[in-house]
């Protein structure tokens, strides 16, 4: 894929592979900056199924404007290729960055109120985050966290999440909070 053009994006590198498609870094040609260009695998752009929900989840992640949350610029089928567009993070992953004894707390505080604060946003909007972890977290040479929005589901509600004691009652603050907890514990 290095080296070709997609419409008006010429993939210049890679950035990283999942299991929603591998990231590339390309130049926008139309608008002279740089972008991330995420590619769909076959086995999801084939299926009609999976392919509706990555775009139904593309446009509620692009409805979100937040500094903490990677801005998503566009979904597009080029020549059948399906691709998200999205805002380039350059940085290190949170896994990366991680020091083996951790982060002194001023740096804990730090980075654990930016992903408290684009989760509180994403939550507002009904999204939450279903894959939230250190990899999936950049952090720029400055320290602005940038979450990853590969991994988000609508409906954020208290009815598709399952109390694990009988009798205790859950809101849309449980994720939001257990996923920082996570991310922080790591």
């Amino acid at each position: 894929m290095i080296g070709k053009t997609l419409a008006h994006y010429k993939i210049i590198g890679s950035l990283g592979k999942g299991g929603m498609g591998e990231v590339y870094l390309a130049e926008d040609s139309k608008l002279g900056r740089e972008i991330a260009v995420k590619v769909l695998p076959d086995e999801v752009a084939s299926d009609p199924e999976r392919l509706a929900r990555f775009q139904r989840e593309a446009r509620l992640v692009a409805a979100l404007n937040h500094p903490q949350v990677v801005t998503i610029h566009s979904v597009e089928e080029v020549d059948g290729v399906h691709l998200l567009t999205m805002e380039v993070v350059k940085g290190k992953s949170l896994d990366k960055l991680l020091p083996r004894a951790g982060f002194d707390l001023a740096t804990i505080f730090d980075l654990g109120i930016q992903i408290a604060d684009g989760l509180a946003a994403a939550h507002e909007k009904g999204i939450t985050h279903r894959d939230l972890k250190p990899a999936n977290v950049m952090v720029t040479d400055d320290g602005r966290v940038g979450m990853s929005p590969k991994s988000i589901v609508n409906g954020c509600d208290s009815s598709n999440l399952t109390p694990r004691n009988p009798g205790h009652t859950i809101d849309r603050r449980v994720p939001r909070w257990s996923h920082l907890v996570n991310v922080l514990r790591e």
